[in-house]
């Protein structure tokens, strides 16, 4: 059953999502280029995640199951959640054993400004 979440989304084919779907392209080209350059293996491992960003996110703007939806969404998370503890090790300088800990801070800050800022209905509206 394809997932209608978008205001794009044409219908429930492939291509119903073009301009979504070939954006992805932009993650996978930075992962590629990001790969070429010489850096610590913590570094390295940013570049794969946004690929797989960027391989689920194109996945569910083409198929839009629940499937390919929560693939996109987790993907996403583990980017964020890993990019705050190596942003925290490298450039603030925080050794890694405390660095981890960035990782659940982000989580409750996020979930706390969430619960505060409740958002409504979008622009994309509609009635079903």
């Amino acid at each position: 059953m394809s997932v209608d979440a978008y205001c794009e989304r044409l219908g429930p084919g492939l291509w119903a999502e073009p301009l979504n779907a070939i954006t992805n392209l932009a993650f996978l080209i930075a992962a590629f280029l990001l790969l070429r350059h010489q850096a610590p293996p913590s570094l390295r491992a940013l570049p794969i995640l946004l690929a797989l960003v960027g391989l689920a996110s194109l996945s569910f703007h083409t198929l839009a199951t629940s499937l390919t939806g929560a693939l996109d969404s987790a993907f996403i998370a583990v980017f964020v959640l890993y990019y705050v503890v190596v942003f925290t090790h490298h450039y603030r300088g925080v050794r890694w054993s405390r660095a981890w800990l960035a990782a659940p801070a982000f989580l409750v800050f996020a979930i706390g400004t969430g619960l505060v800022v409740r958002v409504g209905p979008g622009i994309c509206s509609r009635s079903h």
